[in-house]
């Protein structure tokens, strides 16, 4: 679909919407490999470090429209304003960081992020990393989104209220309480601890005693609205004295620091009526945080003696409520010691009567599943604060595990939580980051695809993406397209599983890729460059799923790496050949039905990439490939590489920075467009396409090239290679004084054979 011709109507949308474009493509010349889409996708967000004084125009509940190359591939609304990327919780994997670094000149918001269905990619070729789209396109775009938005909504079932409530005591709607009797709020396991610092609630304490006494400008005794608390829909309990119970899925900072105030009031004014017969503070407020470590600090903040010394370190419930004391006694409104007694109490004893009936909150109840609630909260949620301090993976897999996996109980959180520590440990005795859950994911996704035999368009999503709809699928939240809940049921992501997978790729980064050979190492770099660098992965499926020897996982690295290079040199972009081959390798790999032994998969891959030696032959020795940028990168890193393997001083770490760290171009040997004028006529009339083909092609540093520009071989070319710190480079300066049409063709048939008879024979 083209979104600049279609002549499709809509009726006209509100004006005051605005509609950009933002590119997720992280360089100048908006390379494939240079996409960032996933980053995106998987944290709710779009950014750009051009045009940033635009972007700061970004009004929440403004459409983006998500670019990937010319093609709009995702919508969302804006559901934050624009700051500076820093300022976000982002969850980046490794690769990615060697794409993009945030830093201050990087503005970005949170979206709504929408998937377009393949079929609803709209082609919009204006160029730019981002812009405004007006007119017809902008409409189109909103009425698309509005089509969207509909269908998810008619995909989920779930009840939602939404009513104004007050602590205790509503004069208007008494029923309208968040206390309601015989009811606890539970923070359940997923959530994180009460964490509130001082200025937290200095600054909520501070709001309710000027409402309550009316202090700048305000009346006195004010209403005060202090936010939302999302809750689940009660359920019931066995537990004594109580009938139902409700998860708190937002606003338990709010609801325990209000709960902590009160008590300061009543360790200040014990003998109030008010404690005895309607504050009760005993199962008010539960957590089930930490394995009941944080309901015994919160039972001992509650149950505090009016003479006690809340000074425990540990337990921050009484370091809270030892500072609102503090707090407290410092306001010489509520306890000045001019004042008479009788006239401290009445004022503790009518701010807690205010704090029980004029604060108001939104209560919104849901009644659904977990996974279900939690895209509630996540749709409400327009602060860019995410629910458990940044992963809702945890909860969602949580939720997935307990309706699942038979007997899993609430201690199944806690060895979620372990495998996240696990990570963070790791990365910290590495010095540096080298694995992140959502690496994890990656390789997790591509396993269970295989397991399964899922749709193939399932690998190209982010890992956290594809767990959501498959969580989404086997907890009956929403339907995706690729995804069937019966075939998702045949296998399970155990805990089990992801810490095999964590050890697995902590293994890589410090023993496993090191214990490999110098070319065995370039070539699974190669994977990463070839036209096929999201199944790096693969090297990581094939060690799952074989626990392969270093020989056996050096023969898969060398038979995979240059069956991607062939396909990547031979076709000039991704073709669906190459990606049904791949998925058919890792089926064999782990499907149980297609399961082949270690040597029978090497020998599969083997006989494709031999298979293809007379297709590789013909593009080596007719393609123009100065104008095919990711073969002619491929095919001279490969022929550089030969050449540097030559010397046995070479190691891995060298051959690394040569070939990976060294900043190249591709360059003629013979100008393209000679400096001289009549020079270059005659040299195309001479060679023709020739000019363009392998042999008068060589890779050179950047700085040398640009440094030479389009002069002369024998003059200035040739001294200048001589300085290069590639072997193949020097090599060609050194044995040939001059260059022709007659050298350029021997050269062009030496390079087909040796890089024919690598890759393929």
């Amino acid at each position: 679909m083209n979104i600049e011709s279609t002549s499709q109507t809509h009726t006209k949308p509100p004006s005051s919407q605005n509609v950009w474009k933002v590119g997720s493509r992280w360089s100048h010349t908006g390379t494939v490999e240079s996409s960032i889409i996933d980053l995106f996708r998987r944290n709710n967000i779009v950014f750009t470090n051009r045009n940033t004084h635009l972007f700061e125009r970004i009004k929440e509940g403004d459409l983006i429209a998500v670019s990937d190359g010319f093609k709009i591939i995702a919508l969302g609304l804006a559901t934050s304003i624009p700051r500076p990327v820093t300022q976000f919780t982002l969850e980046i994997s490794s690769k990615e960081s060697e794409i993009f670094s945030p830093d201050d000149s990087t503005w970005g918001c949170k979206i709504s992020f929408i998937d377009l269905k393949e079929q609803d990619y709209l082609t919009y070729k204006k160029r730019g990393a981002f812009h405004g789209i007006p007119g017809e396109n902008r409409n189109r775009l909103i009425a698309l989104h509005d089509e969207y938005r509909e269908y998810f909504q008619k995909k989920q079932s779930f009840e939602i209220n939404a009513r104004s409530c007050t602590l205790l005591h509503n004069t208007q709607s008494p029923h309208d309480i968040l206390w309601r009797p015989n009811n606890t709020l539970q923070v359940p396991v997923y959530q994180r601890a009460y964490a509130w610092e001082k200025p937290e609630v200095r600054r909520l304490l501070n709001d309710l005693l000027a409402s309550f006494f009316g202090r700048n400008g305000r009346a006195i005794h004010e209403p005060m609205f202090v936010g939302t608390v999302q809750l689940s829909a009660p359920v019931p309990t066995e537990e004594s004295q109580i009938s139902t119970q409700q998860d708190i899925i937002d606003g338990q900072q709010r609801s325990t620091t209000l709960i902590l105030i009160l008590k300061a009031l009543q360790l200040l004014h014990p003998e109030l009526p008010l404690w005895n017969e309607e504050v009760i503070f005993n199962d008010r407020l539960v957590t089930s945080v930490s394995g009941g470590v944080m309901q015994t600090y919160l039972d001992r903040a509650l149950s505090c003696e009016a003479d006690a010394q809340p000074d425990d370190e540990l337990n921050i419930y009484l370091l809270r409520l030892k500072f609102i004391l503090e707090e407290l006694a410092a306001d010489n409104d509520l306890l000045s010691p001019e004042t008479e007694h009788s006239l401290i109490n009445s004022n503790v004893t009518s701010f807690a009567k205010y704090l029980c009936s004029q604060v108001y909150f939104v209560v919104i109840e849901t009644r659904a599943n977990l996974s279900k609630t939690l895209q509630i909260f996540d749709s409400i949620n327009t602060s860019g604060m995410d629910l458990n301090g940044g992963d809702i993976f945890k909860v969602r897999y949580y939720d997935y595990l307990r309706e699942t996996i038979p007997g899993s109980s609430d201690k199944i959180f806690e060895k979620i939580c372990l495998l996240y520590e696990k990570i963070d440990r790791n990365n910290q005795e590495t010095g540096k980051k080298i694995v992140s859950m959502e690496d994890v994911l990656r390789v997790a996704q591509q396993i269970v695809i295989s397991e399964a035999d899922l749709s193939v368009s399932n690998r190209s999503l982010a890992g956290t993406t594809f767990f959501e709809r498959f969580f989404d699928t086997m907890l009956d939240v929403n339907r995706w397209e690729g995804l069937h809940k019966d075939t998702c049921c045949k296998v399970q992501l155990t805990i089990d599983k992801l810490n095999d997978i964590i050890d697995l790729l902590f293994d890589w980064h410090n023993t496993d890729y090191s214990n490999l050979s110098a070319e065995t190492q370039a070539l699974s770099h190669f994977i990463w460059y070839s036209r096929y660098g999201r199944y790096y992965l693969v090297q990581h499926v094939f060690r799952y799923a074989y626990k392969p020897s270093a020989e056996e996982l050096e023969s898969f690295i060398t038979e995979f790496s240059k069956l991607l290079t062939i396909y990547s040199i031979t076709n000039k972009k991704a073709v669906s050949q190459c990606h049904t081959l791949v998925a058919s390798i890792m089926k064999n790999m782990l499907n149980p039905e297609f399961k082949l032994p270690l040597n029978e998969l090497l020998s599969f891959i083997q006989h494709h990439r031999r298979s293809l030696s007379s297709s590789i032959q013909h593009a080596l020795n007719t393609h123009p490939f100065a104008h095919i940028p990711r073969a002619k990168n491929l095919i001279f890193r490969v022929d550089a590489m030969l050449d540097e393997l030559k010397n046995p001083n070479k190691n891995a770490k060298l051959l690394h920075q040569i070939l990976f760290d060294t900043r190249i171009d591709i360059e003629h040997i013979e100008s393209a467009n000679h400096e001289n004028l009549v020079e270059r006529e005659k040299i195309h009339k001479e060679w023709g396409d020739q000019l363009h083909q392998l042999g008068n092609l060589i890779v050179l540093e950047f700085d040398i090239n640009r440094s030479i520009s389009n002069g002369s071989y024998e003059e200035i070319k040739r001294p200048r290679y001589k300085e290069s710190k590639f072997t193949s480079v020097i090599e060609l300066a050194n044995s040939t004084p001059s260059w022709s049409l007659e050298m350029m063709q021997i050269r062009h048939k030496q390079l087909v054979s040796r890089l024919t008879q690598y890759l393929s024979n």
